[in-house]
């Protein structure tokens, strides 16, 4: 599955992190410090899993 920052780089938008990011599965924080606007929409993944591993099914009556 192709996500993220990878569809701007397959299109040929961007390059690739350097290579120490990249070795250290960083590349995400690349690309924080080249598009700083990032911040807002990165800091909400952490909150939106959150919410996901600890929702409750209500139809069920049971954590899924």
């Amino acid at each position: 599955m192709v996500s993220g920052g990878t569809f701007d780089y397959e299109a040929g938008k961007i390059p690739r992190a350097p290579v120490k990011f990249q070795k250290l599965g960083i590349e995400w924080l690349w690309r924080l410090f080249k598009e700083p606007s990032r911040i807002k929409r990165m800091l909400q993944l952490p909150e939106y899993m959150i919410k996901l591993i600890f929702a409750k099914d209500k139809t069920k009556g049971r954590w899924e």
